[in-house]
């Protein structure tokens, strides 16, 4: 089942235990808070905090058995490219 989260911008700090919420790996936001504090929750097999950045295609898990890829669907996405076509920054995720 694919799950859409609107509300989160990749490359800035995020709120993790909302988002293990959002996600299903958490009942509940104090269970979420818990996990983080006690180091169960890693992004690309680093330990994280309450707050975290987030890249496409990052990889969350939460204790053992709970890993999701984190991505952007590119068909929502509005860029701007810059003129030599170096660089291209996103504008808005729909």
């Amino acid at each position: 089942m694919k799950k859409t989260i609107e509300s989160y911008a990749f490359g800035e700090k995020t709120n993790i235990p909302e988002l293990l919420v959002v996600l299903g790996a958490c009942s509940s936001h104090s269970e979420a808070k818990r996990l983080v504090d006690a180091g169960a929750v890693e992004i690309d097999r680093v330990k994280v905090g309450r707050e975290a950045t987030i890249f496409n295609k990052s990889v969350l898990q939460c204790g053992k058995h709970f890993w999701r890829r984190l991505m952007l669907d590119p068909k929502k996405l509005t860029f701007d490219i810059n003129e030599d076509k170096t660089e291209a920054t996103i504008l808005n995720i729909e």
